[in-house]
C-alpha cells in the first residue's frame, strides 16, 4: 500500500473496520474514509480515520416488510460525502454487466443439457460456510423446485458455490421433477441466472446477483436482517416466517 502511494482509501461498510481502518493507516494513505461503529476491545476507530461517516441506525423491525432506511447500500453510499459527492439513493441499483462470452457460456451450458429455450427457474440453497445457519432445509429447497416446476411449468437450476456440491446434489435427488446443479464460475452463473424467470435464495451474494440482472428475487431471510441485506431494488422481495425475528448482525 505504501508503494502505491494512494490518495483515498475507503473502508465499505460492513467490513474488519479495525484491520482495514489500521491498514491504511500505517499504509500512509492520505485520505482515509471509513464508519465510526466501534469494535469490542477499541471504541474510537477515529485514531485511524481522517473522515468518520455515523452509521446509520437501524428502524424498528417490522414484517411489513424492508424499508431499506439502513440498508448498506445506503451506509456504503454516505462514504461519498467526506469527497464532496452528494450520495443520490433513489439512483442507486446493482449492475453486474455481463460480455457476450459470459452468455455465450450459459448458452452452451443450457445446449448441452437440451434446456435451449425452456423455461428457467433459478434456487440458491447455499450460503457461506461460515453462516451456514442462513440455510432453509434441504427437504423444503426440493419442495420448492418441485412447486416451481409444477406450477410455472419451469425447469430448476440448482445454483452454488464452493463446497455446495453435496447440498445441490442431495435438492435435485429429492425432487420429483429433473433439475440440473449449476456449478460454474460466478459470470456464467450470473449469465444462467439473467435467464430465469424468478430467482430463490438464502440471504446470499447469490441473491444480490439475480436482483443485479433484473430477475424478480425472493430472499429468505432468518438469523440475518433484511433491513440491511435485502436484495435491493424493485426486482428484491423478502420472506420472513411471521414471528420470527433477526438474530445476527455482522458488524457486532
Amino acid at each position: 500500500i505504501r508503494r502505491e502511494r494512494y490518495d483515498v482509501g475507503i473502508i465499505t461498510y460492513p467490513n474488519q473496520l479495525i484491520l482495514s481502518a489500521s491498514l491504511l493507516f500505517f499504509g500512509r494513505v492520505r485520505v482515509r474514509i471509513g464508519h465510526s461503529y466501534s469494535w469490542s476491545l477499541l471504541r474510537n476507530t477515529r485514531l485511524f480515520l481522517t473522515h468518520d461517516v455515523p452509521t446509520i441506525p437501524l428502524p424498528p423491525f417490522s414484517f411489513r416488510g424492508p424499508s431499506h432506511n439502513a440498508h448498506d447500500t445506503l451506509q456504503n453510499l454516505m462514504l461519498l460525502q467526506p469527497l464532496g459527492i452528494p450520495p443520490d439513493p433513489s439512483a442507486a441499483s446493482y449492475d453486474f454487466p455481463l460480455s457476450p462470452e459470459d452468455r455465450a457460456r450459459a448458452d452452451a451450458f443450457l445446449a448441452e443439457r437440451r434446456l435451449g429455450g425452456v423455461k428457467l427457474a433459478g434456487m440458491h440453497p447455499g450460503s457461506h460456510a461460515d453462516l451456514a445457519m442462513k440455510r432453509w432445509p434441504a427437504e423444503r429447497w426440493s419442495a420448492l423446485g418441485d412447486w416451481l416446476a409444477e406450477n410455472l411449468q419451469a425447469t430448476v437450476l440448482v445454483c452454488g458455490g464452493q463446497g455446495e456440491h453435496a447440498l445441490q446434489a442431495e435438492i435435485c435427488a429429492r425432487m420429483r421433477h429433473p433439475a440440473f446443479a449449476v456449478e460454474t464460475p460466478l459470470r456464467t452463473t450470473a449469465a444462467l441466472i439473467e435467464r430465469c424467470a424468478c430467482f430463490v435464495a438464502n440471504d446470499s451474494g447469490l441473491m444480490h446477483v439475480a436482483t443485479s440482472q433484473r430477475v424478480p428475487t425472493v430472499g429468505l431471510f432468518g438469523p440475518t436482517d433484511e433491513r440491511r441485506t435485502a436484495p435491493w431494488g424493485p426486482y428484491g422481495h423478502v420472506i420472513r416466517s411471521q414471528g420470527t425475528h433477526p438474530t445476527y448482525d455482522v458488524a457486532r
